[in-house]
């Protein structure tokens, strides 16, 4: 196996060891252009002291034609959010699947011409939206399928996730997530949640999007953004990436009952007349999902197995998230589509 990586930041390194742990013989080869080589442990913390080069025998490329005349088996892209389209396009033109983390891209029209060229080659294209693994996030999604709380009335989603001191190896300044021009900002970060959003109900009629800069650390994108969501009823979508503590909730409600769904914690809990019920996943720890994701990819691309992470099934939060940005930016409600039926 001859795995291509661009971008080994964080998760790119934790991408890199995962594939290392299933083919221990695979050859790695990455574009570099930080030039960037001590390791980056899950926890996000350096290591001086090892040079990933050396350790993981990685062969070091300078652009994407290089990159393509190795011709790679699979491509994993974790690269600044900014650059996701212009660096997956040719890949999936050169028929290399495509490990895509998050977000999708900056914008809706930019997924939608990762999708088109992906359509158009039958090229496989992941997008790592880890949560969609978890137990209990499959159950909250089979509980609601269910039709467990009757009619819905309300639903409320909350991500905290307090960045600015999680990546220690770089300043807050030249982190992607608090550049505009790498495609940062809470929204775009943040699409794990919002894609359980559309996960569970699809797109809104409308939207309205309201937040900013709010918190203390100098960014040129917003922090914190609250938006309102149309689906016939009102779902509230809270995104932080400078609250604390850390937090990933959504709750629905229904006049059957109420239904919560917490990967952290990996519970999943209804209540109604009846009683609770709990599915508990608790020893299912978010770290412990980075592996199987990376199985999943090497399924879906060894022996074409479809994923609930290909591109045509999660799309569709990239264009809420885009919609939430427009809407914050702009200071108006946009438009989406016609819910599920």
């Amino acid at each position: 196996m001859k795995a291509l990586f661009i971008g080994l930041g964080g998760i790119g390194q934790r991408h890199l060891r995962n594939l290392r742990a299933l083919h221990p013989d695979a050859e790695i080869a990455a574009i570099r252009v930080r030039g960037r080589s001590f390791e980056i442990g899950d926890d996000l913390r350096p290591d001086h002291s090892v040079d990933i080069i050396d350790k993981y025998g990685i062969t070091c490329l300078s652009d994407m034609d290089q990159a393509l005349a190795w011709i790679p088996d699979l491509a994993i892209v974790a690269n600044p959010s900014s650059l996701h389209v212009a660096t997956a396009q040719p890949l999936l033109a050169a028929g290399i699947p495509v490990l895509l983390e998050k977000p999708i891209a900056c914008d809706a029209a930019g997924a939608q011409s990762l999708l088109a060229t992906a359509r158009h080659t039958g090229t496989p294209i992941m997008v790592a939206f880890t949560l969609r693994l978890h137990p209990a996030v499959q159950t909250m999604l089979d509980w609601l399928q269910q039709g467990m709380v009757g009619r819905i009335s309300s639903a409320q989603a909350i991500c905290h996730n307090h960045l600015p001191h999680n990546h220690s190896y770089e300043p807050w300044t030249e982190f992607y997530l608090g550049r505009r021009d790498l495609g940062g900002g809470a929204i775009l970060s943040e699409t794990h949640t919002i894609d359980l959003v559309h996960a569970a109900f699809g797109l809104p009629r409308a939207l309205w999007c309201r937040g900013g800069q709010l918190g203390r650390h100098a960014c040129d994108v917003e922090d914190t953004a609250s938006a309102l969501l149309d689906y016939g009823f009102p779902v509230s979508l809270h995104v932080s990436m400078v609250e604390r503590p850390v937090k990933r909730l959504l709750t629905i409600h229904g006049d059957e009952g109420c239904l919560s769904c917490d990967p952290l914690s990996g519970q999943t809990r209804f209540c109604g007349p009846g009683g609770d019920r709990l599915f508990d996943a608790s020893s299912v720890t978010l770290a412990s999902l980075y592996p199987l994701q990376m199985q999943v990819f090497l399924d879906m691309v060894q022996q074409r197995q479809p994923s609930v992470l290909s591109l045509d099934k999660v799309i569709g939060g990239q264009t809420l998230a885009a919609a939430m940005l427009e809407s914050l930016l702009q200071g108006t409600v946009i438009s989406c589509a016609d819910p599920r039926p």
